[in-house]
């Protein structure tokens, strides 16, 4: 599926649990410029997991996505999952997850959706990250994580430079990279030097 006046190589794939958020996504990834090699609407997991579809689309012989965008209830196979979470991480593909389950009512809610047995979020956000998987919290959030990993370089590593206008603007961002552990490292004087020339 591909935008209007989409002329670029580079495509996503969403895998959910949900047909009807399946077709909401769909609309909003066009409507954001992102081209979508597959739609996977994964049910309850019975037969395939989700990490059967991921394992699935990163050995897809037209190319491997950029991106895989996921909204889960549950995983059937954990450790399938982190195997191929990991393989995803050293072939470059970025795997971005919304994880529903973090209170009560939505778990009761998922037993009746999908029979899943949802765990503590920390330990899956742990987990997440410790394989290299994005976890987000939000649909929001999960929209803007595909649009970035689909049209920009993955960082290769924990240094950030930072420009702003803005003060106040430099302040917020600041405390949001030291909460996450990227590193602002202090501009060389001559870079300083050069700026403070432009006119």
């Amino acid at each position: 599926i591909r935008p209007r006046d989409w002329s670029s190589d580079v495509c996503s794939s969403d895998l959910l649990q949900s047909g009807a958020l399946g077709l909401t996504v769909t609309n909003d990834s066009l409507e954001r410029g992102l081209a979508l090699d597959y739609i996977i609407s994964a049910g309850s997991g019975i037969s395939l997991d989700v990490a059967d579809y991921l394992d699935w689309m990163l050995d897809d012989i037209h190319g491997r996505p950029k991106v895989i965008g996921c909204v889960i209830e549950g995983l059937n196979k954990p450790e399938v999952f982190r195997r191929v979470a990991r393989k995803a991480f050293a072939q470059g593909t970025a795997i971005v997850v919304l994880r529903s389950g973090r209170s009560a009512m939505t778990r009761e809610l998922i037993a009746s959706h999908t029979g899943s047995m949802v765990g503590s979020a920390e330990v899956a956000d742990a987990v997440f990250s410790a394989d290299g998987v994005i976890s987000v919290g939000d649909m929001d959030q999960w929209m803007e994580q595909l649009v970035i990993h689909a049209h920009a370089k993955t960082p290769a590593g924990r240094r950030w430079f930072m420009l702003s206008p803005s003060g106040g603007g430099n302040a917020v961002m600041s405390d949001i990279a030291a909460d996450i552990g990227l590193a602002i490292p202090q501009a060389p004087r001559s870079v300083v030097d050069a700026m403070l020339k432009i006119r």
